[in-house]
């Protein structure tokens, strides 16, 4: 019996393995590739080579004599993969929790959803009466009834009451066969209790979902999601200290864990998009109640927000300072997990010097603080090199990148003796990719 073997050029594409990490087909320089190969950019772009390529030869993304980019949609591709892979990573007890939610659906009845004043049209164009309750309804089949209690909360009550006294008077204009209709129950607010003790927050809390239980024999879903944020005109916070608004985040999510009420994980992710606040500093645009009602259905429904959302954050140096960069950071919501992408690098200029063993060194204000959540203090996957002016010379030390809750970009700098009180004359910020992060916890 004989065998067939072919012998001549190749016909079946290969894909690059980089020789740092085998699992990526990303492209390497001073490699020579055999045609056919098929490389990655971070760009997101793959580009397979006509013909055997030298090692001379540069970036295949400007050198098209020798490869051909076929890869154009890859960015959509990989927000595909990521879904994916974070369906793949999922616990499956967690899986099979939101495939009895699915199931359960056709079976849930009206969603009473009580709101502070992030209800009305507070910040609406003259003429444009968009709500979230109306979001909410455009988009489910079941009915929303909304209690909207302006300057209120669970604890707060200047608005002539507290939630709990809020929907106490609702349920007095039901009936029975109203409330045998009801089987959620979702608060969606936060702003106005940020100064509240845990205590009478619990209390309150515990009180508003008995009076539920008691009076809705129907209810099978109590929920709470925070929505609430705020800016002084510098995206940052308005409350008296952001750990007042930290403190009554953490608060919430708490005792909702205590009382066994569902927490909708990330709906407070929203408002972490600074323009989606502008109307008048904490409360939303149209854009952010339409934004916010997908995220209060879909978190209902699925117990998760469904939406993938990228936010890009530019970056303007501080005074005295020049960056040249080749990119922004932008941060991509996809479920539960922030994806946060830096730029490959940036060139910062810096007329001082470091006087002290470690030291922050501000660089930056990013264009939008509530691309993370406003609490978390994030290492970007960044390393930093400084040059010093004189006399010149290159310090071969790698320091951190950060994130600010208050929307500055830092560099971490250590500094032995020997190094310190020269002048620097700029910082290489080389970025490394994409970091994947809680959204909540940072």
């Amino acid at each position: 019996m004989s065998v067939h073997q072919y012998i001549g050029a190749r016909y079946v594409p290969y894909y690059y393995e980089n020789s740092l990490d085998p699992s990526s087909t990303e492209w390497e320089p001073n490699v020579n590739y055999e045609a056919l190969t098929v490389v990655t950019l971070p760009n997101q772009h793959s580009y397979i080579s006509k013909k055997a390529v030298p090692d001379t030869i540069g970036s295949p993304a400007t050198n098209a004599k020798y490869w051909l980019d076929t890869g154009s949609d890859n960015a959509y591709i990989q927000a595909l993969q990521d879904q994916i892979d974070i369906i793949n990573n999922t616990d499956l007890p967690a899986i099979d929790g939101r495939l009895d939610r699915l199931e359960s659906i056709s079976e849930k009845g009206d969603i009473i959803a009580v709101f502070d004043s992030y209800g009305t049209t507070h910040g609406n164009p003259t003429g444009d009466n968009t709500t979230i309750p109306d979001i909410m309804q455009s988009l489910t089949d079941r009915t929303i009834r909304p209690i909207v209690a302006s300057s209120c909360g669970f604890v707060e009550n200047a608005g002539g009451g507290t939630f709990y006294d809020f929907l106490n008077t609702y349920l007095t204009t039901l009936t029975t066969a109203d409330k045998e209709k009801i089987t959620t129950v979702v608060v969606a607010a936060g702003y106005n209790d940020f100064g509240a003790a845990k205590s009478a927050l619990r209390t309150n809390m515990q009180a508003f979902y008995n009076k539920c239980k008691a009076e809705l024999p129907n209810v099978n879903q109590l929920c709470f999601g925070y929505i609430a944020n705020g800016d002084d005109g510098q995206n940052v916070p308005t409350h008296s200290t952001k750990a007042q608004q930290m403190t009554c985040y953490y608060n919430f999510k708490e005792i909702c864990s205590e009382l066994n009420i569902e927490w909708l994980e990330n709906v407070d992710c929203v408002l972490h998009d600074y323009n989606l606040l502008t109307s008048d500093g904490h409360h939303p645009t149209v854009d952010g109640k339409v934004a916010l009602g997908h995220a209060l259905i879909e978190a209902i429904e699925f117990g998760y927000m469904c939406t993938s959302r990228e936010l890009i954050a530019t970056i303007t140096a501080d005074s005295g300072r020049t960056i040249t960069k080749n990119g922004n950071i932008v941060s991509r919501i996809i479920n539960n997990e922030t994806f946060v992408t830096v730029p490959q690098y940036m060139y910062v200029t810096i007329p001082e010097a470091f006087t002290q063993n470690y030291q922050e060194i501000t660089i930056a204000t990013l264009g939008n603080s509530h691309i993370l959540h406003p609490f978390s203090r994030l290492v970007l996957p960044m390393a930093a090199l400084y040059e010093t002016a004189s006399p010149a010379e290159t310090l071969a030390l790698a320091g951190n990148v950060f994130i600010d809750p208050d929307g500055s970009l830092k560099v971490g700098v250590y500094t032995p003796l020997g190094m310190r009180n020269k002048n620097i004359q700029n910082i290489l910020l080389i970025g490394n990719g994409t970091l994947s992060i809680n959204a909540v916890n940072g």
